[in-house]
């Protein structure tokens, strides 16, 4: 991958830091652009595909994210409901 891209990626990682309100954490890139990578290889696009898919893997994150959360609130609060039942 050559500075461009790398550079490319170093953008959209703010720009969707700044529009979803999360920050990602370094494990969180890494296995990001790892996936990204393996996505790109796997369906024979070249590095320029790489940072459009690269924003879709963190917005999916990020959804994938807060739907994981809003379900364990939910189980919390059924809990909390059936034991004071």
């Amino acid at each position: 991958m050559d500075r461009k891209i790398a550079e490319a990626m170093v953008d959209v990682l703010y720009q969707v830091q700044r529009e979803v309100g999360y920050t990602f954490s370094f494990d969180e890139v890494y296995a990001t652009a790892v996936q990204t990578r393996r996505k790109v290889d796997l369906n024979g696009k070249d590095d320029d595909y790489v940072p459009i898919l690269f924003e879709n893997e963190l917005r999916d994150l990020v959804m994938r994210s807060r739907i994981n959360l809003l379900g364990r609130l939910n189980e919390c609060a059924k809990f909390a409901t059936t034991s004071r039942a």
